[in-house]
């Protein structure tokens, strides 16, 4: 047994040597050993900003060698991968790799938010929404749609600057914005009543609304938006939209009314002359003969007393009325319209062509009178009959009928011959609508326990009280009286119909008369007499109707009229002025006649039925220079706070007229209307004198000295009178600097700016400026500049350019220091003459070289060039 256990220990132990021998790189292979059990780990981790590495290789053996490659602190986040290199004797090398990764975080985007209210709205000025509360080292880079102006809903977008390398991208939801519509303020739609002109009218939207916005209309009348013409009520509806402002109703009416007008109507031989009630009231006249409609003229003519002959003579009603004539030629189918004279007349009364009778309603009765006036000689004669104020002239015979404003009106006579008369008194009664007929005074008794119709028979003295009622328009038509009765209207001019009583009775009638015509809705007026026929104005329409007595058939004269279009005026000379509101205009459309235009009302009216060359207001007067009979120039001057009688200051034909409140002084031209001189007056045109005996234009008063253009040697220039109140003869000629030659300046603040004409026979313009001493000269502006007109207001040069060249005729601006290149044009396609500037506004006429360019009317623009507007 020992033996067997040790042969077997033996084998073992043979087995174990082999082994040994083996591993150890004997002889049977030198085999290295394998590294087991190492491990070189990865590691992920969030970014904290903080360094992070990987750790060391675990497991090695003892001694192991060990070479890391890209094992390094690491801060940014990234994927950075490492590897480690194992070597050991008896080792086979090895080689491990791990990852080191730092994870991108999130930023805290918690306070993050849009700054965005609600209440944002629409004001005209840039609106936007941003972003606050970005964490530390987040920046915004752009937005979109964070900044808008026009009302809407926007959808506003955040791009950020990051840390793109250790942080994800941060994230913000879109905003959804408003800016809400903003509300009309100021915005008014007023509603308008007017008189029945036959124009259309029509009523507008004013206030602060937006060149954007747009405004329809619409009305309760189908058929009419906002613009209508006849009689009637118009509810009228303005609908106001703009992008930017919520959608605005406005309401109002429109009411055009019959006018509480008497129309003069009157028949002369075969001819009707009548104010034109659907063209303005302007005189017309209508031929019975041809039927023929013609237009006269457009003045306010009142008043009428006919010939017999297709002829009248009338008062041209206006601030400086006169008396003229109007007539038809059947042959040739034309109409004359001449002056007579400058009066301030009404009730006029003709005895035959040369001699007239005529009333002036001062303001006070020593202003007042019954005039005569005889145009048998060359110069009329004048004869005060009566002083005093008085009403419904009327002639018979040698005695002129009257109601007697020295006496409450009542019934009162004086003859034709005498001057300065006691007024006699025919009828202790307060009387009204005077008619004369066969030895017979017809006229309305106004009561104050009622008005009546009475007669006078002015023979036997007889009174007759016709009928119970009121009536105007007296008309008698065989054996009948017929009127419009006004009785059961509260106006006195138009009446309910038209009535007829037996004009001679044998007693008084106490009852009403007999109604013939109904009035209707709107009622009539005006009534006159051809032969048998009535003719009267129905106001509904303002039908001009004959109407036969005999078989009550109705004829309406104005049936189809459309108003004729005036050939475009070829005057010249038209002048704008401003005072108090009110801008003063010669209207070229209206016979080159006074106008005004109310800047507030928009009401535009004539103040002269007589041509004017040129006017000038002083103070609270208006200085005229009339034409009469197309030759004749007579300066007047007119109070334009009442309409007293005006005041004749000169026969000259008088221009340039200025002012320094104690004296006027004026240029003088003769007949050829070429200046001759310039004269100084009083106010009233009294102690005239000659202070300058050469031609003269452009005058100027400034402080104390008047400036104007002269030509002393070959060149006109800008010359003046020193202390020019004092003077009392003609002066010397005194240029202020005669190197530049100027023919159009205005002063100001001690600077003139002036028309500089230059170069070869002066062809060149420019518009320049110089002390009011001569010095400091300055161009101003050279090129294709004419300025043919020059105001100066609130630091600007206005100037009207006529540089034929260029055809560049417009309003332009300039500031007062300016130069070439600063010069702004207001306008364009408007021939800019006789400029006004008034608060933000100029005004001008369109016209050049004696009408033949332009239209001829009357234009408003603002200063900033806007709202170029046609308003006469």
């Amino acid at each position: 047994m020992k033996n067997r256990i040790a042969f077997i220990l033996c084998i073992l132990l043979c087995l174990s040597l082999s082994v040994l021998f083996v591993s150890c790189g004997g002889d049977s292979g030198n085999t290295d050993i394998a590294f087991t059990d190492v491990y070189f780990r990865d590691v992920t981790v969030d970014y904290d900003g903080n360094p992070h590495i990987l750790a060391e290789v675990e497991g090695a053996p003892e001694g192991t060698t060990i070479v890391y490659t890209g094992r390094e602190s690491r801060t940014d986040a990234g994927t950075y991968t490492a590897t480690a290199t194992l070597s050991k004797d008896g080792y086979t090398t090895k080689e491990l790799t791990a990852k080191l990764v730092i994870r991108k975080i999130d930023y805290d985007m918690s306070q993050a938010k849009w700054d965005y209210s609600d209440a944002f709205t629409y004001d005209g000025s840039e609106k936007t929404v941003t972003v606050s509360g970005l964490p530390e080292g987040v920046t915004v880079s752009s937005y979109a749609e964070n900044a808008k102006t026009d009302a809407g809903t926007y959808s506003a977008k955040v791009n950020f600057y990051y840390d793109t390398v250790n942080y994800n991208q941060p994230t913000l939801p879109d905003c959804s914005w408003t800016i809400n519509k903003a509300v009309f303020n100021n915005v008014q739609f007023k509603g308008v009543e007017v008189d029945y002109d036959g124009n259309p009218h029509t009523i507008t939207v004013t206030g602060n609304i937006p060149s954007t916005a747009s405004i329809s209309y619409s009305s309760d009348v189908d058929g009419i938006e906002n613009t209508a013409t006849e009689i009637g009520e118009y509810n009228i509806t303005a609908t106001v939209t703009d992008k930017n402002f919520e959608t605005k109703q406005l309401s109002a009416k429109l009411v055009i009314k019959v006018v509480d007008d008497e129309r003069a109507l009157l028949v002369s031989g075969n001819t009707l002359f009548f104010q034109n009630a659907k063209d303005e009231n302007k005189l017309y006249a209508y031929n019975f003969t041809n039927n023929k409609l013609i237009k006269v003229s457009n003045g306010n003519a009142v008043n009428m007393v006919a010939d017999g002959n297709n002829r009248i003579a009338f008062v041209s009603k206006s601030l400086l009325s006169a008396i003229r004539t109007a007539a038809y030629d059947e042959e040739t189918d034309k109409v004359s319209n001449d002056l007579l004279i400058n009066k301030n007349a009404i009730y006029i009364q003709r005895e035959s062509n040369n001699i007239y009778y005529y009333v002036v309603n001062g303001l006070t009765k020593d202003k007042s009178g019954i005039f005569k006036v005889d145009f048998s000689t060359q110069d009329p004669t004048v004869t005060c009959l009566s002083v005093g104020k008085a009403k419904d002239l009327q002639l018979y015979g040698s005695t002129l009928y009257f109601a007697d404003g020295n006496n409450d009106y009542k019934l009162s006579s004086v003859n034709t011959t005498a001057e300065n008369q006691t007024r006699n008194l025919v009828l202790d009664e307060k009387i009204s609508n005077l008619l004369v007929h066969n030895g017979v005074l017809y006229f309305t008794v106004n009561h104050l326990r009622g008005n009546y119709i009475a007669r006078y028979t002015i023979s036997s003295g007889v009174v007759r009280k016709l009928t119970q009622d009121a009536g105007i328009d007296l008309t008698v038509v065989g054996s009948d009286l017929y009127y419009v009765n006004v009785d059961k209207f509260t106006t006195a001019v138009v009446g309910n119909g038209i009535y007829k009583v037996n004009a001679n009775p044998a007693t008084d009638n106490h009852a009403t008369g007999t109604k013939v015509i109904d009035g209707g809705e709107y009622g009539v007026c005006s009534l006159t007499a051809k032969g048998t026929d009535l003719i009267y104005y129905d106001c509904d329409g303002y039908k001009l109707i004959r109407y036969s007595t005999g078989n009550q058939s109705k004829v309406d004269l104005l049936d189809g009229f459309v108003k004729p279009e005036d050939p475009t005026p070829l005057s010249t000379g038209s002048q704008v002025e401003y005072k108090d509101g009110i801008i003063y205009y010669l209207d070229l459309w209206d016979g080159k006649t006074l106008h005004s235009y109310n800047t507030v009302t928009k009401e535009n009216r004539a103040l002269t039925s007589v041509k004017v060359d040129n006017f000038a207001i002083v103070g609270d007067y208006i200085y005229l220079n009339t034409v009469s009979f197309g030759v004749n120039n007579d300066t007047y001057r007119i109070y334009l706070k009442t309409n007293d009688e005006p005041l004749l200051i000169n026969t000259y034909d008088s221009v340039e007229l200025v002012s320094d409140g104690t004296y006027i002084y004026y240029v003088e031209r003769n007949a050829a209307g070429a200046a001759t001189a310039i004269h100084k007056a009083n106010m009233d045109g009294t102690d005239d004198t000659v202070i300058f005996e050469y031609a003269a234009d452009n005058l100027v008063l400034y402080e104390g000295t008047l400036y104007f253009c002269a030509k002393p040697t070959a060149v006109q220039t800008i010359m003046k009178i020193e202390n020019v109140a004092n003077v009392t003869s003609a002066q010397p000629k005194t240029p202020v600097n005669d190197k530049y030659a100027c023919d159009v300046f205005t002063i100001c603040d001690g600077v003139i700016f002036f028309r500089q004409n230059y170069s070869i026979g002066y062809q060149n313009h420019r518009l320049a400026r110089m002390n009011i001493d001569g010095t400091g000269y300055t161009e101003m502006v050279t090129s294709q500049t004419d300025p043919m007109e020059i105001i100066v207001k609130d630091g600007y040069v206005y100037y009207a350019n006529a540089a034929a060249t260029a055809n560049d005729y417009c309003l332009y601006k300039i500031a007062v220091n300016g130069k070439e290149g600063d010069q702004v044009a207001l306008t364009s396609g408007k021939y800019v003459t006789a400029i006004c500037i008034t608060g933000d506004k100029a005004y001008f006429v369109d016209y050049y070289t004696a009408g033949a360019l332009g239209d001829s009317h009357l234009y408003e623009v603002s200063l900033d060039g806007t709202g170029l507007t046609k308003i006469a």
